[in-house]
């Protein structure tokens, strides 16, 4: 597992790097671009946030 910082260039290598704690770099603070066996694992989606509207289905009744 490789993790690279876009922002500085930084490299780090390790299982540690699944936490994601560990998936900021340590020289700028940046966020890691995480890789494993080649391929870049995508970034978690942000929750949304509490004052988001909130859309409903209208079901008819069965």
């Amino acid at each position: 597992m490789e993790g690279i910082c876009p922002q500085c260039g930084s490299h780090y290598f390790g299982w540690s790097l699944d936490n994601p704690e560990k998936q900021k770099c340590e020289k700028c603070g940046g966020p890691l671009t995480i890789i494993r066996d080649g391929v870049i694992i995508p970034k978690e989606t942000p929750p949304l946030q509490d004052n988001a509207p909130v859309k409903f289905l209208k079901v008819p009744p069965i």
